[in-house]
């Protein structure tokens, strides 16, 4: 199973089920960037920010950005789309 390291995820010595800290995927590029907008269940194995939406699980070792995705599957239909001569 993968470690809340692995996903740079830093507890800072926070113990507990229910920690909160700063999001590795989007902090770093906010204006409040010592908010700590990242949920995290340290015996679940589940985090998700309430900011940017990340959010993923130790267990399958994924991790998601629900609107980023999202948006990168319109990308590439409207790529598909517009090689293939569809409008």
């Amino acid at each position: 199973m993968k470690t809340f390291d692995e996903f740079s995820i830093d507890l800072g010595g926070r113990t507990g089920v229910e920690a909160q800290t700063t999001c590795p995927q989007c902090s770093h590029t906010r204006k409040k960037s010592k908010v700590r907008c990242l949920s995290v269940n340290t015996v679940e194995g589940v985090w998700v920010c309430h900011h940017c939406g990340w959010a993923g699980t130790l267990r399958s070792g994924r991790c998601a950005l629900p609107a980023v995705e999202a948006c990168r599957q319109a990308t590439l239909r409207k790529t598909v789309h517009s090689s293939a001569g569809c409008a």
